[in-house]
């Protein structure tokens, strides 16, 4: 074999140097990208948390809300069944004195007669 021998040493230690760097940009640009995606992440998480901060404080006035209306209503329910139970017990009072005095009137005109 005449001629130039190849620098099978050099070439390694060039590939080694070449694996090297790639692997370190490799790491670097993995490092990157991890750093990218937990600040996208933590982003994601907070938004996430605002939007469920909000939507209970929303369900929380919503529910005061529906119970302020419901009170309201059982107050004005309650309100027109004593209304109606007044009424009632006039209507009935009225009703017996009524049926007392046609009585009292019959017993009355049985005893004339």
């Amino acid at each position: 074999m005449s001629g130039i021998q190849p620098n099978i040493q050099g070439d390694i230690l060039e590939r080694d140097k070449a694996g090297a760097w790639v692997g370190a940009e490799r790491d670097k640009a993995r490092a990157w990208v991890g750093a990218e995606r937990d600040k996208a992440g933590a982003w994601v998480g907070a938004e996430r948390d605002k939007a469920r901060a909000w939507v209970g404080a929303e369900r929380d006035k919503a529910g005061v809300w529906v119970g302020a209306e419901r009170d309201k209503a059982g107050a004005w329910v309650g309100e027109e069944r004593d209304k109606a139970g007044a009424w009632v017990g006039a209507e009935r009072d009225k009703a017996g004195a009524w049926a007392r005095a046609e009585r009292d009137k019959a017993g009355a005109w049985a005893r004339a007669e």
